[in-house]
């Protein structure tokens, strides 16, 4: 469905479930009910968010 949106909650609860879950992403986004790229792209934000923290709390440069 395009133009649907999702809560945070449930992006935070994908991409942690991507991080820490055996499955692969095709697998993973099936489940979920959205795409292969949508959650590839809420997984790339997380990462330059977490990225991001870290370099203002001076830990990575």
């Amino acid at each position: 469905m395009r133009g649907k949106q999702y809560s945070a909650e449930f992006r935070a609860v994908a991409v942690k479930r991507m991080l820490h879950g055996q499955k692969n992403c095709r697998d993973l986004a099936h489940e979920l009910g959205v795409t292969t790229c949508k959650l590839n792209q809420w997984f790339r934000k997380h990462l330059a968010e977490h990225e991001g923290r870290l370099r203002h709390e001076g830990k990575i440069r």
